[in-house]
């Protein structure tokens, strides 16, 4: 009875183990498509027909979207935006994310 206990627990083990090294498929895909918007962008600069090419650097900013005051407290509530921007320190596209952060102060 023992021996039936220890062979289902490996056998589970090894059912988990095949699952969690299955998940590492889904981070090569997801890096996949992080690396290819970024050669979409690069694309899109060079569509109005000139040879340069633009290197887009991606940085995340938090940028203040609003403030309330809620009862005795003052609420700002930030939103994070991606930054595309070039060499040279243009800005090239800001795409908001769905990540908010609140912050509460007492008046």
């Amino acid at each position: 009875m023992r021996t039936s206990f220890a062979l289902l627990g490996l056998i589970l083990v090894m059912v988990v183990m095949a699952f969690l090294n299955g998940q590492d498929i889904t981070d090569d895909q997801t890096q996949a498509t992080i690396y290819s918007s970024q050669d979409n962008l690069e694309a899109s600069a060079n569509a109005e027909g000139q040879e340069t090419v633009v290197h887009a650097f991606n940085s995340l900013e938090w940028v203040l979207e609003d403030t309330n005051t809620v009862g005795e407290y003052i609420v700002e509530t930030y939103q994070e935006y991606e930054i595309y921007t070039d060499e040279n320190g243009t800005v090239i596209q800001e795409l908001p994310t769905a990540n908010f952060q609140y912050l509460r102060f007492r008046e």
